[in-house]
C-alpha cells in the first residue's frame, strides 16, 4: 500500500476523520480554482472528490454535486478512482439519510474493490453497507457486514503492514458500530466493552473526528443508563472537539444529544436551545436524521411542560420528515439493490465456475488428443522399426543367398579347374611316356 492508498482510506472514513473539518476557505478556493486550470481527467476527479470530501460536514448537496460531476466524467478512469467516487457518493447519501441511494452507490463501489482484489477497499465498502442498516435499525444485517469486513481485514494484514494506523481506523469504526448494534439489543455492558476498544483504538492514531464520535456513543449511553454526571462529561468533550472541527453534521448531532441530556435532567429550557441549535446545523449540512431526532425532541419538551399545541406542531414535523426518512418503499428498494447485488455476485460466481468447468473440459480434452496423437506416434513409430527389422532381415537374407551361390559357383569353378587340370596331367604323362 503507498501514499496513493492512505488517501484512498482517508477518504472512504470521511465522515469519521472529517478531512473537510480541518480544510479552510483558502484551501477549498484553491481546488477550485485547480477545476479552471488545464488537467488531465484523471487529475480533475481527482480534484472533484477531494472538494466533496471537503463539504460532506457543511453541504452534502454540495458534497454529492461534486460527487456526480466526477462520476459523469469517470468513463474512461481507472477503477481505484470509480470505487472513490461512489464510496464518496454512498457516504453523503447515507448522512442525508436517503439510504436507497447510498447502498446503490456503495454496493456500486463493492463491485469494483472485489474487481479489484483490494481487501482494503473491500473491508471499506462492507463497513460503510453496514453503517447503513446500522442507521435503519436494521442491526443483523449491519453486523454480518461488520463481521465479513473483520474476516477481510485480516487477509489484508500484510497489505496493511506498512500503515498500521489505517487497521486501527477500521477497527476503531467497527468495535463503535458493533457497540451500537449490542447496545440497541440492550447489551449495555458489552457495548460499552466496544466502545472502550473503539476509543483506544482511535487514540492510538488521535483521530478527534473518531474520538468525538465514540464519547458522543458513551454519553448517550451513561445517560440511559441514568449516570449523568458521567453524560454529560462525555457528551461534552465530544462537542468541544466537534466545535474546534467545525462540522456541521457533527455538531448537529451533539447539540441533539444534548437536548436529550438536558430534557432528561429535568431542564427544558436548555433542551430546547440544543434542539433547535441542532436543527440549525442539520439544516446547514442537509442531514434529515438529526433533523428528524431533533423535532422529536422539541415535541416530547414542550409536551412535558404543558404547551401542547407547539408538542403538536414539533410532532407533525416529526413525523412527517420521520416518514420521509424511513418509509417502505425505500426498505423494499434497499432490499431490491442488495438482492441483485447478491444476484449478481453469484451470476459472477456461476460464470467463474462455468469458465472453470469449460477450463478443466479442454484440458481434459486436450490432454486426451495428445495423448491419442502419442499413442498414434508411438505405433508409427514401432510400424516403422518393424519394416525396419524385416526389410534389414531380408537384406541379410539375400546377402546369405548370395554368398551361398557366390560359394557354390566358386566350388563349380574349382571343381572345373580341377578337373581341367587333371587332364592336362594325364595328357602331360602320356606323352612323357
Amino acid at each position: 500500500m503507498g501514499k496513493h492508498a492512505f488517501l484512498y482510506i482517508c477518504l472512504f472514513y470521511s465522515y469519521f476523520l472529517s478531512l473537510a473539518q480541518g480544510d479552510s476557505k483558502e484551501k477549498i478556493d484553491s481546488l477550485r480554482s485547480v477545476l479552471s486550470s488545464d488537467i488531465s481527467t484523471d487529475e480533475r476527479i481527482n480534484t472533484l472528490i477531494y472538494l466533496g470530501v471537503s463539504y460532506q460536514s457543511t453541504s452534502l448537496d454540495t458534497s454529492i454535486m461534486y460527487g456526480q460531476t466526477a462520476l459523469d466524467i469517470s468513463e474512461n478512469a481507472n477503477d481505484s478512482l470509480k470505487a472513490r467516487i461512489y464510496d464518496l457518493l454512498g457516504t453523503a447519501y447515507n448522512q442525508k439519510g436517503l439510504y436507497d441511494k447510498s447502498i446503490e452507490n456503495l454496493i456500486e463501489g463493492l463491485r469494483y474493490a472485489e474487481k479489484m482484489q483490494n481487501p482494503v477497499y473491500e473491508a471499506t465498502f462492507l463497513v460503510n453497507i453496514g453503517t447503513v442498516h446500522d442507521r435503519q435499525s436494521s442491526f443483523d444485517k449491519a453486523e454480518g457486514y461488520y463481521q465479513k469486513a473483520i474476516e477481510v481485514i485480516k487477509e489484508a494484514d500484510e497489505k496493511m503492514a506498512d500503515g498500521f494506523p489505517r487497521k486501527l481506523i477500521f477497527l476503531a469504526n467497527i468495535n463503535n458500530n458493533l457497540a451500537n448494534i449490542y447496545g440497541n439489543r440492550g447489551d449495555t455492558t458489552l457495548m460499552l466493552d466496544y466502545y472502550d476498544k473503539a476509543l483506544v483504538h482511535a487514540r492510538a492514531v488521535n483521530s478527534e473526528p473518531l474520538i468525538s464520535m465514540i464519547l458522543n456513543n458513551i454519553g448517550n449511553t451513561n445517560l440511559y443508563q441514568g449516570d449523568f454526571d458521567r453524560a454529560f462529561e462525555n457528551l461534552n468533550s465530544a462537542l468541544q472537539i466537534r466545535k474546534r472541527l467545525k462540522g456541521y453534521k457533527s455538531l448537529a448531532q451533539s447539540y441533539r444529544n444534548l437536548g436529550f441530556f438536558y430534557f432528561k435532567s429535568g431542564k427544558p429550557d436548555s433542551a430546547i436551545m440544543y434542539f433547535n441549535q441542532s436543527i440549525d446545523a442539520a439544516k446547514k449540512v442537509g442531514s434529515l436524521k438529526e433533523h428528524v431526532d431533533s423535532k422529536e425532541g422539541l415535541a416530547k419538551v414542550y409536551e412535558s411542560i404543558g404547551q401542547p399545541e407547539m408538542a403538536l406542531d414539533h410532532f407533525k414535523e416529526y413525523k412527517l420528515l420521520n416518514d420521509s426518512l424511513y418509509n417502505e418503499r425505500r426498505v423494499s428498494e434497499l432490499a431490491k439493490i442488495e438482492s441483485q447485488y447478491q444476484y449478481d455476485k453469484e451470476q459472477l460466481k456461476s460464470e467463474a465456475e462455468q469458465k472453470r468447468r469449460e477450463f478443466r473440459m479442454y484440458l481434459i480434452l486436450g490432454a486426451l488428443i495428445a495423448l491419442i496423437l502419442i499413442l498414434i506416434l508411438l505405433t508409427l513409430f514401432q510400424r516403422h522399426r518393424v519394416k525396419a527389422a524385416r526389410l534389414k532381415a531380408e537384406t541379410l537374407e539375400l546377402r546369405q543367398k548370395s554368398w551361398k551361390l557366390e560359394k557354390k559357383n566358386l566350388s563349380l569353378e574349382l571343381e572345373h579347374k580341377t578337373k581341367e587340370m587333371s587332364t592336362k596331367l594325364l595328357y602331360l604323362f602320356k606323352r612323357m611316356s
